[in-house]
């Protein structure tokens, strides 16, 4: 579990200082202040549970062992980055309202429960994504990724 712990820390520092290198090289003026913040915050995070984990190694204490994800639960977890993926990939293409409702759609019907109404989940995935463009595009004038659809 050592080991693990470190290859942990490796790459979320190793995820950090490239998220930071690539905010202070893409974005301009202030608005790179706040990302620039959680990318140290998340590379000192990243360093201390590296430290931590090699004292408790070198002092012996135990490391506390959760029990092993089953095949679905993996599959579950795989399966929610790819639709995450899916959605950032296809809001450029087709737009965010439709890439938006696609993504929610697609998400609770895979997650959700068995019994559920899919007529229902589209309604709801429909009207939330519809509040969420007023309230972002007409209220705060925000320019959400326009695509060939929506």
């Amino acid at each position: 579990m050592y080991k693990e712990n470190k290859i942990v820390s490796l790459v979320s520092f190793s995820f950090f200082a490239a998220a930071c290198f690539f905010t202070i090289k893409t974005v301009v003026g202030d608005a790179r202040l706040f990302p620039v913040i959680a990318c140290i915050l998340g590379m000192v995070f990243s360093a201390a549970l590296f430290l931590h984990t090699c004292i408790n190694e070198r002092l012996g204490v135990p490391v506390f062992q959760s029990k092993r994800n089953s095949h679905e639960e993996t599959v579950k977890v795989l399966t929610a980055f790819a639709l995450m993926l899916a959605y950032t990939a296809l809001i450029t293409v087709i737009g965010w309202v439709t890439s938006s409702v696609l993504f929610m759609v697609a998400f609770c019907i895979y997650f959700g429960s068995k019994e559920q109404n899919k007529i229902k989940t589209t309604l709801i995935s429909l009207i939330t994504v519809a509040v969420l463009y007023i309230l972002f595009a007409a209220a705060m004038n925000t320019v959400l990724p326009k695509g060939f659809l929506i």
